[in-house]
C-alpha cells in the first residue's frame, strides 16, 4: 500500500517541495525524487507531455543556452485528493523516506528502514504497509492493534556536490573502540569548533548479529545527551555518545550508499535535516511579456549591414535603422553587437540583468497593455512624487512561470551562474549544482509552475536619482561598510552583489512597501514577493506581485494601486520608515543582519519573511530613503 501526502503545487518548484528537498509530512520526512522516477513523468513523458506544455518561448530559449535539447517547460499538474487518496494515479510526484535511520520511542530499538521492514515481515509474516512500525514491540503486545510508530533520526549528511547520505551510526558507534597502532585515532572536537575535524575509521568491521538502540539523558542538554549503543551478538555492549558529531567528515567513498559506485573523496558533513542549508532551490522566474516583433531576422540583418561600416555609433545605427520605419534601441544594437549578430544566440545568452531589463523596458514604454496574460494601467497623478517617481503601473493581470534548473547544498550560488557551466567561471565555486534528473543538462524537459496574479510596478525617476547622487556624495562613503562585508562575505550568492545606493534604495523602497501593505491594509507579507530591476544607468525599478494560490484576496493589490490610496500608502510607509521600535540602535547600526549585510534595517522595520526578497534580507538602509539631509524622500516627507 502507497502512503500519499498532499502539498501545493506552487511549492514543488520551492524550497519546500522540489526536487531534492526534505518535506515534512504527516508520515515523517521525505526526500523528493529526481523528476524521471516521478510516475507523472513516467507516464506523460514524451508526445503526451505537449498536453502540460508551458508556452513562453522567450523564457525556452533563455533556457536553452545550458539545456541545448529542451524541448518543453512541463507544468507539474494539480491532482485533487480525496479520501487520503489522489484523483489520478498518474499524476504524482516521487519520495522516499530520508534520514532512512529509525527509532522505537517504546523499545529504543535503531535501525536502518529497510532492516525494520525486513523485521516486520519476518515476526509479523506480512508486507510492512502504512507508516514504518516497529514489529517487535507489536509482536511483545500480542499484536493489539495499537501501533508502535518509529521516529526518524534528525541528523543527515550533505556534500558540496549535491549529494545526501545518512549518517553513518553504526560505524561512528563503534569507530575508534579499539584503535589500532597503524590508524591514528580521531580527534576528538567540540561541537562548535571547526578547526577540528573527527573522522571514522573506514576499516571498522560491523559484527553479524549487533543491534543498536538510542537514548536520551537529562543530565545533559547537548548532543552528549544521545547515546547510541551497540549490543554484540557475545551480550556485551559499547556505547558513545553524539558529541563531537558536527565536526564528522566522511568520504563519499566510504558511505555505504556510494562504495560500491563511487571513488571520490568529496567529503560528507552532519548537518540537522531541517537546517536551511540541506537545500537551494535554483529557481528561474520569467514574467510574461508580448513577443517582441521588432527584431525580426530580416531586421537583424539590415543592422549588421549597417554595422560593417566600423565608425558608425550604434546612436547612428539606430537613426538609419528608423529611416526604413523600423524602431530599434540603442541597447538592442549594442545587444546584438555583442552576439555577433546572430539574434537566436544573443536571446539564449541573455544574463539575469539583460532577461529582466526587456521586462523593464515593456512597462516603461508602454502606458498601458491588455491582453489575456499581462494588462496594466499607468496612473496618471503622482502628486509630490512626480519628480522622484516615473511611472507606477497598476498590474490587473500578470502571468509568471518559474522553473526547478538544478539545486545546490550548503550554500547558494548566484542567480547569474544557474546556466553557466563551471569551466565558464573565473573561480570555481565551493559547491556545484546538482540537476534534477539524470539526464543533467541534456534533459528535453524541465519542470515548472504557471501563474496568475496581480502587482505594483514603480519606476523611480532615473534624473532625479543622479541629482541626488551628485548632490550627497558621502552616500558611497556609508555604504563603504556594506561593501566591505560584501567581499568577505562566504557566500557566492552575495560575493557577486554590489552594494550601491541605487540598489540599496530601490531594495529597501520594495520591503518598506511591502511592510506597509502588511501594517495598514492587514496583506501578509509572505503572500507578496519582490521583483528588482536595478542596474546602473540602465534600471531603476521595482515589481511587487503575488500569485494565484498565496494568500490574500485576488484584486486586493491593485485596488490600492488607485493614484489616492497608493499615495497615501505610500507616505505611510515613509513616515513608519522614520521610526523603528529598536531605534536609536537600528537606525545608528554599522552592521547588522546576515553578514552585517544591512545598515538601519532590521526585522522591526524592514526584513520581510524569506520568501519575499530575492536578496536573502540583504543590502537594506532606510536612511537612504527618509534621513532629514541625505534621504532620496526627505523633501516629501
Amino acid at each position: 500500500m502507497n502512503l500519499y501526502e498532499p502539498i501545493q503545487t506552487r511549492k514543488a518548484i520551492s524550497a519546500y517541495g522540489g526536487i531534492g528537498s526534505l518535506i515534512e509530512t504527516r508520515h515523517g520526512a521525505l526526500l523528493i525524487q529526481d523528476f524521471e522516477q516521478w510516475p507523472f513523468y513516467q507516464r506523460y513523458s514524451g508526445s503526451q507531455f505537449a498536453d502540460f506544455r508551458i508556452q513562453d518561448e522567450r523564457f525556452v530559449s533563455r533556457l536553452r543556452r545550458y539545456f541545448t535539447q529542451l524541448k518543453h517547460i512541463v507544468e507539474i499538474p494539480e491532482n485533487e485528493f480525496r479520501w487520503d487518496k489522489p484523483v489520478s494515479e498518474y499524476k504524482l510526484l516521487s519520495a522516499e523516506y530520508f534520514p532512512r535511520w529509525f527509532h522505537c520511542p517504546s523499545c529504543s530499538r535503531f535501525d536502518r528502514l529497510d532492516n525494520w521492514r525486513e523485521a516486520w515481515h519476518k515476526l509479523v509474516g506480512q508486507e510492512m504497509t502504512g507508516e514504518p512500525t516497529c514489529g517487535h514491540c507489536h509482536i511483545d503486545a500480542d499484536r493489539k492493534r495499537r501501533k508502535h510508530k518509529l521516529e526518524q533520526i534528525r541528523f543527515m549528511m550533505t556534500s558540496a556536490n549535491g549529494d545526501v547520505a545518512d549518517v553513518p551510526w553504526d560505524k561512528w558507534t563503534l569507530s575508534n573502540q579499539e584503535p589500532d597502532a597503524d590508524i591514528p585515532p580521531a580527534v576528538q572536537a567540540s561541537d562548535d569548533d571547526d578547526s577540528k575535524t573527527t573522522f571514522l575509521d573506514p576499516n571498522v568491521v560491523i559484527p553479524p548479529g549487533t543491534t543498536f538502540t538510542i537514548s536520551t539523558s537529562e543530565r545533559f542538554t547537548d548532543l552528549r545527551g544521545i547515546t547510541i549503543t551497540a549490543r554484540f551478538p557475545n551480550n556485551k555492549t559499547h556505547s558513545r555518545s553524539l558529541r563531537g558529531l558536527f565536526s564528522l567528515r566522511v568520504a563519499k567513498c566510504d558511505l555505504p550508499e556510494f562504495e560500491a559506485v563511487s571513488k571520490s573523496q568529496a567529503l560528507f558533513k552532519p548537518v540537522l535535516r531541517s537546517s536551511n542549508s540541506v537545500y537551494y532551490p535554483n529557481i528561474l522566474t520569467s514574467l510574461y511579456i508580448p513577443a517582441d516583433t521588432t527584431l525580426t531576422e530580416g531586421v537583424v540583418n539590415e543592422i549588421s549591414r549597417r554595422a560593417k561600416i566600423v565608425t558608425r555609433t550604434d546612436e547612428e545605427i539606430a537613426a538609419l535603422i528608423a529611416e526604413d520605419g523600423y524602431t530599434v534601441s540603442i541597447e538592442q544594437i549594442r545587444w546584438l553587437r555583442a552576439n555577433q549578430f546572430k539574434l537566436a544566440e544573443a536571446q539564449s545568452n541573455l544574463s539575469e540583468s539583460d532577461y529582466r531589463f526587456q521586462e523593464y523596458r515593456f512597462f516603461v514604454e508602454n502606458q498601458e497593455n491588455n491582453d489575456a496574460d499581462l494588462s496594466f494601467q499607468t496612473l496618471t497623478d503622482l502628486g509630490d512624487y512626480s519628480a522622484l517617481i516615473s511611472k507606477i503601473c497598476r498590474i490587473d493581470k500578470l502571468r509568471l512561470t518559474s522553473v526547478l534548473t538544478s539545486y545546490t547544498r550548503q550554500e547558494p550560488i548566484d542567480r547569474d551562474t544557474y546556466l553557466v557551466t563551471d569551466d565558464e567561471l573565473d573561480d570555481r565555486p565551493k559547491v556545484q549544482k546538482k540537476y534534477i534528473s539524470s539526464y543533467r543538462d541534456r534533459t528535453y524537459y524541465l519542470p515548472g509552475v504557471e501563474g496568475y496574479g496581480e502587482g505594483i510596478f514603480i519606476e523611480l525617476s532615473t534624473q532625479a536619482i543622479q541629482e541626488w547622487l551628485a548632490q550627497h556624495p558621502g552616500l558611497i562613503t556609508r555604504l563603504t561598510t556594506l561593501q566591505q562585508n560584501l567581499r568577505q562575505a562566504p557566500s557566492a550568492i552575495i560575493k557577486g552583489k554590489s552594494a550601491t545606493p541605487e540598489f540599496v534604495l530601490i531594495h529597501t523602497l520594495s520591503h518598506l512597501i511591502i511592510k506597509e501593505l502588511e501594517f495598514s491594509c492587514g496583506y501578509p507579507a509572505a503572500s507578496l514577493q519582490e521583483r528588482l530591476y536595478v542596474k546602473k544607468g540602465r534600471m531603476t525599478g521595482l515589481l511587487i506581485y503575488t500569485v494565484a494560490g498565496a494568500e490574500g484576496s485576488f484584486g486586493g493589490l491593485t485596488s490600492l494601486c488607485r493614484s489616492d490610496k497608493f499615495i497615501k500608502l505610500l507616505q505611510s510607509a515613509l513616515w513608519r520608515a522614520q521610526h523603528c521600535a529598536s531605534d536609536p540602535i537600528c537606525w545608528t547600526s554599522d552592521g547588522q543582519g546576515a553578514g552585517n549585510l544591512n545598515l538601519a534595517a532590521c526585522y522591526s522595520c524592514a526584513i520581510l519573511p524569506e520568501t519575499s526578497c530575492e536578496e536573502f534580507n540583504t543590502l537594506l538602509d532606510r536612511q537612504l530613503l527618509v534621513d532629514s539631509e541625505f534621504g532620496y524622500f526627505r523633501n516629501t516627507m
